[in-house]
Protein backbone atom coordinates (compact mmCIF):
# COMPACT_ATOMS: atom_id res chain seq x y z
CA UNK A 1 0.00 0.00 0.00
CA UNK A 2 1.14 3.37 -1.39
CA UNK A 3 0.74 6.31 0.98
CA UNK A 4 -0.83 9.53 -0.66
CA UNK A 5 2.43 11.43 1.05
CA UNK A 6 4.74 9.28 -0.34
CA UNK A 7 3.43 9.95 -3.96
CA UNK A 8 3.49 13.94 -3.87
CA UNK A 9 6.71 14.33 -1.78
CA UNK A 10 9.90 15.90 -3.35
CA UNK A 11 12.68 13.81 -3.15
CA UNK A 12 16.19 14.56 -4.66
CA UNK A 13 15.31 13.38 -8.35
CA UNK A 14 12.57 15.40 -8.32
CA UNK A 15 12.31 17.25 -11.59
CA UNK A 16 8.95 19.14 -12.03
CA UNK A 17 6.36 20.41 -9.46
CA UNK A 18 3.70 22.90 -8.48
CA UNK A 19 3.53 25.66 -5.30
CA UNK A 20 0.33 26.76 -4.98
CA UNK A 21 -0.59 29.42 -2.64
CA UNK A 22 -3.76 31.19 -1.47
CA UNK A 23 -4.26 34.49 0.20
CA UNK A 24 -7.59 35.79 1.96
CA UNK A 25 -9.38 38.93 2.77
CA UNK A 26 -6.80 39.45 5.52
CA UNK A 27 -3.90 39.34 3.54
CA UNK A 28 -2.53 42.03 1.18
CA UNK A 29 -1.66 40.99 -2.34
CA UNK A 30 1.59 42.20 -1.86
CA UNK A 31 2.39 40.45 1.07
CA UNK A 32 1.53 37.04 -1.04
CA UNK A 33 3.44 38.26 -3.86
CA UNK A 34 6.48 38.53 -1.48
CA UNK A 35 6.06 35.40 -0.07
CA UNK A 36 6.00 33.88 -3.22
CA UNK A 37 8.81 35.27 -4.39
CA UNK A 38 10.75 34.52 -1.30
CA UNK A 39 9.78 30.87 -1.98
CA UNK A 40 11.27 30.81 -5.74
CA UNK A 41 14.21 32.49 -4.69
CA UNK A 42 15.04 29.17 -2.09
CA UNK A 43 13.88 26.68 -4.90
CA UNK A 44 16.94 28.02 -6.86
CA UNK A 45 19.27 28.75 -4.18
CA UNK A 46 18.89 25.47 -1.99
CA UNK A 47 17.98 23.10 -4.61
CA UNK A 48 19.59 24.86 -8.07
CA UNK A 49 16.62 24.74 -10.23
CA UNK A 50 14.58 27.53 -11.75
CA UNK A 51 10.81 28.61 -11.75
CA UNK A 52 7.89 29.42 -14.25
CA UNK A 53 5.41 31.86 -12.33
CA UNK A 54 1.84 31.85 -13.03
CA UNK A 55 -0.53 34.58 -11.49
CA UNK A 56 -4.08 33.55 -11.62
CA UNK A 57 -6.26 36.59 -9.48
CA UNK A 58 -9.80 35.78 -8.77
CA UNK A 59 -11.52 38.20 -6.80
CA UNK A 60 -15.32 36.84 -5.66
CA UNK A 61 -18.03 39.43 -5.31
Amino acid sequence: MTLERDETKIIKETKEFMVYVQGNKNLEYDSLLKALQKLCDMIEEICGGTYNRAILVLTLK
